[in-house]
């Protein structure tokens, strides 16, 4: 099997742009969710295009919450207490409607590196081993130079649990 047969589509995967803010991005993923309703995906990452809708990175579920609740150099920070951190998290909350929509995708796009791409002609024992070396939730799979859809974890773990089920007993 290859890459390809287990990736997502970029065109099955929720987009927004650099210049959009998270509001935007948030009603974005919600669509996105809605037209996949009655299929096995579940969008938890989003992926950010430049102005030629060439995608440049993504965005997780947590660090949009990590813009919106504080800076992510205070939270999960050794130098304040847990109290204090709770602190920083609960004016996040209170002000997150105002930050969502000032907070523009380009300052929390997650650039990948380069170990993060992979030929979406490649095996997927070879993405198994992208994946595990950097702790990746997902890889971006391209054609030449074009990214053409992500491979997650999640999906490789429940294709190998589906073969070693297969498999049966020894």
């Amino acid at each position: 099997m290859k890459v390809k047969d287990l990736m997502i589509p970029v065109a099955e995967c929720p987009r927004v742009s650099v210049d959009r803010s998270i509001y935007d991005a948030i009603v974005m993923l919600e669509a996105n969710r809605d037209r996949f309703k009655l299929a096995d995906y579940r969008p938890r990452v989003m992926l950010v295009e430049d102005e030629r809708f060439r995608i440049i990175g993504s965005v997780r579920h947590s660090d949009m919450l990590k813009a919106l609740l504080g800076s992510s150099k205070i939270i999960g920070s050794e130098d304040l207490s847990m109290d204090d951190q709770i602190k920083v998290c609960r004016d996040g909350f209170d002000r997150a409607y105002f930050k969502a929509k000032e907070i523009r995708m380009k300052s929390i796009v997650r650039i990948p590196s380069e170990i993060e791409f992979i030929d979406q002609d490649a095996s997927l024992e070879e993405g198994a081993c992208r994946l595990l070396s950097g702790s990746y939730l997902h890889l971006f799979a391209q054609s030449q130079d074009t990214v053409t859809g992500i491979i997650r974890l999640s999906d490789l773990f429940s294709s190998l649990c589906h073969d070693v089920k297969m498999a049966g007993p020894r």
